[in-house]
């Protein structure tokens, strides 16, 4: 779970990281949550991975990635985020959930076509199901800060 820290002397909220810096603007930390996607890292999720595992084929990957159709892709996408829009506990006015979902179906995708270049089933490790799990609980926790009148 995520808690946003705040600075005492003005009780602004801050994030310790953050992927990207708005022009250097002053942004509410609230609507920077909804736009991230998180996960909870815990031991509990698995055994460590060894530490003779080779090199991950960097150059590789991307021109797999390079040869992908750009509509097949599109397509997918379209595909995974129909679905997360289906299993999303929001409703379907939500458009911040809405983007979230997105947002957790463009890491789905991107588990597909790594599974693809792996050769790994995609429902290897319960990686789908986890993912939408996740997308559950950041959308109930920051459901709040998008419909405060739910809370009425």
């Amino acid at each position: 779970v995520m808690s946003v820290p705040r600075r005492v002397t003005d009780m602004t909220e801050y994030l310790l990281c953050a992927p990207v810096m708005l022009a250097g603007e002053d942004v509410p930390v609230r609507s920077l949550l909804g736009k991230l996607v998180r996960t909870t890292l815990t031991g509990k999720r698995g055994p460590l991975m060894p530490d003779d595992l080779p090199r991950f084929p960097v150059r590789q990957w991307l021109e797999f990635l390079a040869g992908l159709d750009k509509r097949a892709v599109a397509d997918q996408y379209a595909t995974l985020r129909d679905k997360a829009l289906a299993n999303c506990r929001a409703s379907g006015e939500d458009d911040g959930a809405k983007r979230m979902a997105g947002n957790y179906a463009a890491v789905a995708l991107a588990w597909r076509y790594l599974c693809e270049f792996a050769g790994m089933d995609p429902s290897e490790g319960d990686f789908p199901r986890d993912l939408l799990a996740e997308m559950n609980g950041h959308v109930a926790e920051t459901s709040a800060d998008r419909e405060p009148w739910v809370w009425i």
